[in-house]
């Protein structure tokens, strides 16, 4: 798997900014290319930034690729922010709502709606916890793949050392279908756990890049036993911020 992005800002007036990124994140399979599953997004708007807040407002365009060939496109508007309320705690919201356009499975068109509000609490010097809440409310033309998912995600950044750091976090969600499933007639209903902790050391660089490595722990629940899964998964990953 993969997740990177460049982002660039040029300066209006004041706290004023034109901002620009592109991103692109996905999986790539050496020897099962038709699962290969990768997103790029284009965003170009407008930025707001002081010693208190930052606030983006984002128009979108996105491609998806799955197999290698193209799967869907998106458009949409995305609006994120981060408030410092003290030295310690900030606030992060966002919103966003995109349409999506598929090449050949167009009973999946329709839009969405996403929002959540997070935050991060610095404890010490060594130790930052973490929390998410989040909703995606999805719309397609076959209300049978509509769905509403919410999900709660929180955790900690701790400095074990001068240098070794590691990452844990927990996420529960909930996933419930608007109508029946068009093969099992049942109203698809799904529990979400991930349990995920990360390690590494930031004074070690590869290409001056930080790897780490990452466990993940996954389990699906659903009322429909075909949807039923869990797995392990343990991987390295190469990271770097600007």
């Amino acid at each position: 798997s993969y997740n990177y992005g460049i982002e660039k800002d040029y300066k209006i007036k004041d706290q004023n900014f034109l901002l620009m990124s592109l991103q692109n994140n996905g999986k790539y399979y050496y020897n099962q290319n038709d699962y290969n599953d990768n997103i790029v997004r284009m965003n170009l708007g407008y930025k707001f930034e002081d010693a208190i807040k930052t606030i983006n407002i984002l128009p979108f365009y996105q491609d998806r690729f799955f197999g290698n060939n193209p799967y869907n496109h998106t458009i949409g508007n995305s609006v994120n922010s981060s408030f410092n309320l003290n030295k310690e705690f900030k606030l992060i919201p966002t919103f966003e709502y995109g349409r999506n356009f598929h090449e050949d499975r167009i009973f999946l068109d329709g839009y969405y709606y996403y929002e959540s509000l997070g935050s991060n609490y610095i404890l010490t010097n060594q130790t930052t916890f973490f929390n998410n809440f989040s909703i995606y409310d999805n719309h397609t033309k076959d209300s049978s793949e509509s769905f509403v998912r919410k999900n709660l995600k929180f955790g900690f950044y701790h400095d074990l050392t001068l240098d070794f750091c590691t990452e844990v976090s927990f996420s529960i969600g909930n996933k419930i279908y608007d109508n029946d499933n068009n093969i099992f007639n049942i109203r698809r209903n799904d529990n979400e756990y991930t349990e995920f902790i990360s390690f590494w050391d930031k004074e070690f660089k590869i290409f001056n890049l930080t790897p780490k490595f990452n466990i993940e722990f996954n389990k699906n629940s659903s009322n429909i036993n075909i949807y039923n899964y869990t797995n392990n998964k343990y991987f390295f990953s190469l990271e770097k911020l600007f």
